[in-house]
């Protein structure tokens, strides 16, 4: 630990965006307005740079060690997952690339699975994913495109037995993107009004909402509030922040674990480290336990 704190960077990516993994201009676009972001938020007094060919489009795998455990303030990080089949031949960020990434730390890194409930064999890949890939949780992209569609929601039923898959094998964290959009995707199938009802019906699960649903941060704390428990943590912000100071003020007050397992994880385009370091997402204190308090525990007291 640094400083004396643990810190778990609950946010960052293991990427493919390479040419050679393009499969047409979404692809292209996706990647783009990563790069856009990282450029546009990165705080003027610190500027760090990465060459948009050569280093940003494909992660290196000893790149992001050294960059997020040495130069870095991180003692875990989770690695996130958007499969995106209909951008990238291999996917965005899958879990068996976080697998193998997890291999070379696995006392520090999590690696999350990702799957498109309307694939026909979507349960299954649960299945294989928790199995041979050894995820502890997963990451759902309600915007992302299959065919015609042009995305899905947490509460539809059909994802109802992927969920169900979940608690069966004993994976709980089910993280969502409900933040900024990113190019081609719809801002409003990020919406976070979709998790209060899969919250509710499934209390042995976390509902983690990254990026904190923005920009709908109203919207989040209604429905945090509806579910609201004890506070178990706090929001520490180290250095400037692309939120307002109001914003920053609100997600303090109202960082907690709901009753249903619903949590909100601050992460936001560019992390920024007391050092000077940038990964993806802000540096966010979490509890070691990493669990929820229970529905079920609340209503027994």
């Amino acid at each position: 630990m640094k400083n004396g704190s643990f810190v778990l960077d609950a946010h960052t990516g293991f990427w493919d965006a390479s040419k050679e993994n393009c499969k047409n201009r979404f692809g292209d676009a996706f990647i783009e307005t990563f790069y856009a972001f990282h450029n546009g938020f990165n705080p003027p007094e610190k500027k760090w740079t990465m060459d948009y060919e050569k280093q940003f489009r494909k992660v290196d795998p000893d790149w992001y060690l050294d960059e997020v455990f040495v130069k870095g303030d991180a003692d875990m990080s989770i690695l996130s997952t958007q499969v995106l089949m209909d951008f990238y031949y291999t996917g965005f960020a899958n879990a068996d690339r976080n697998a193998v990434m997890r291999a070379r730390a696995p006392k520090r890194i999590i690696s999350l699975g990702g799957v498109d409930p309307r694939m026909p064999n979507a349960v299954d890949e649960v299945t294989r994913q928790i199995n041979e890939c050894g995820v502890l949780g997963f990451k759902w992209y309600t915007a992302e495109w299959r065919g015609q569609s042009r995305g899905w929601s947490a509460n539809d039923p059909m994802v109802f037995p992927l969920y169900e898959k979940c608690i069966e094998l004993g994976v709980k964290n089910m993280h969502f993107h409900k933040g900024p959009a990113v190019e081609p995707l719809s801002l409003s199938k990020f919406d976070v009004r979709d998790i209060d009802e899969p919250a509710w019906l499934y209390p042995e699960l976390n509902f983690i909402i990254d990026h904190v649903g923005l920009p709908r941060l109203d919207a989040s704390m209604i429905s945090a509030g509806s579910l609201l428990a004890a506070p178990t943590s706090t929001v520490p912000w180290p250095s400037p922040s692309p939120l307002s100071t109001t914003a920053r003020a609100s997600l303090q007050k109202s960082w907690r674990t709901c009753s249903s397992g619903l949590v909100l994880t601050a992460s936001s385009t560019v992390r920024t480290s007391p050092s000077g370091t940038h990964t993806g997402s802000s540096m966010i204190s979490w509890p070691l336990s990493y669990q929820k308090t229970s529905r079920r525990s609340m209503a027994s007291t």
